[in-house]
């Protein structure tokens, strides 16, 4: 009865994960972040199974077909604990891993974004494991992959590095930490490591649901020796939307003296794939400058097309006295949300002055 109720949750996670709203996510635009810093791991992030369900390939390591049932052997099947801030996956001969799969939609449903997070391989076995990203629309875990870091004697032991099939070999039985990043751009993937690209861009309308890492297969053709893997943090950044911005319309070089007094216009154009009036004016700031109050008045705003292309755009007054800039800069940004929480930003040059 257990393993049936322990089959079920995996399945609703994965099936359900699709539809799960977001909440409200932070003015840093840090959607989804786990530093694995408790004694043990989050279990209203993630998903751990150490005993069965486990994915069953009908025809073996390379085929991504197959349902879910109860191995032989008696779980646990290895060990996840967390130590000095790793989350570690762990198990010995055997033909069963630990499997941890997130247990809600940690990406934005509409939004550019950013997943970074830090792993390393403590030893490498021919059974492998790895951390993968993708769009979960049934319980088979194997299927929509996106994005996935692999490290098995499948690969001749070599690091591994997936994205949309297009894949990136690193260094053999490499143990050595490194930070993984996805971004989405517009339609645009590309990965990286340490910070440096290796694959893309790749346009795709796929978009992610779903983190998974260890390995949620049972490999019924043979037992093994696993390879072994530590997960340090996971982190999911809403990237802001970039928006055209005009500091002082109809002036240029953009002057701004730090002795004057008054406010300073700022004008947010809109385009066809962005519209000014979804701005939620109380939120805008230009650095660190708030949108001035007039008495009586409220926000001082107003639309008008400044740059004649029809459209109507966003034109801003700002309380120049909490302006936090210094003679020699030469930018300043405007940062805000829309009125449907996304983030915001558009840069202009300026002249400072004293």
């Amino acid at each position: 009865m257990k393993q049936i109720k322990m089959l079920i949750l995996v399945w609703v996670v994965m099936l359900t994960v699709v539809f799960e709203v977001v909440g409200m996510r932070s003015a840093n635009a840090e959607m989804f972040y786990d530093r694995f810093d408790g004694a043990a791991i989050d279990e209203s992030k993630w998903v751990v199974l150490t005993g069965p369900p486990r994915f069953h390939q009908y025809g073996g390591p390379f085929d991504p077909w197959g349902y879910w049932e109860t191995p032989s052997g008696n779980p646990p099947y290895g060990t996840v604990s967390v130590n000095n801030s790793w989350c570690s996956l762990l198990n010995d001969y055997s033909a069963v891993f630990p499997y941890v799969v997130s247990k809600t939609n940690p990406f934005p449903e509409a939004d550019n974004f950013t997943l970074e997070f830090r792993m390393k391989y403590d030893i490498s076995n021919p059974h492998g494991t790895g951390f993968t990203v993708r769009y979960a629309d049934s319980d088979n875990p194997l299927t929509n992959s996106i994005f996935s870091v692999w490290q098995d004697s499948s690969s001749t032991f070599y690091l591994t590095i997936d994205l949309f099939g297009i894949r990136w070999q690193g260094a053999l039985s490499d143990t050595s930490e490194h930070i993984y990043t996805l971004k989405y751009t517009d339609g645009k993937y590309i990965a990286l490591i340490d910070g440096n690209e290796i694959i893309g861009p790749i346009t795709s309308s796929m978009r992610p649901n779903q983190i998974w890492f260890g390995n949620p297969i049972w490999a019924w053709w043979g037992w093994s020796y696993w390879t072994t893997l530590s997960v340090d943090y996971v982190r999911v950044e809403v990237m802001a939307v970039n928006v055209n911005i005009d500091i002082k319309p109809g002036s240029f070089p953009n002057a701004i003296k730090l002795q004057d007094t008054g406010n300073i216009p700022v004008a947010i154009f809109s385009t066809s794939t962005f519209d000014a009036a979804n701005i939620d004016v109380a939120t805008l700031e230009l650095n660190g400058a708030g949108v001035r109050i007039v008495n009586g008045k409220g926000l001082q705003y107003s639309f008008d097309d400044v740059n004649g292309d029809g459209l109507m755009d966003l034109v801003v007054h700002f309380d120049r006295g909490t302006l936090e800039l210094t003679v020699g800069d030469t930018s300043a940004t405007v940062t805000g949300t829309t009125q449907d929480g996304r983030q915001i930003q558009g840069t202009d040059s300026v002249v400072v002055i004293e």
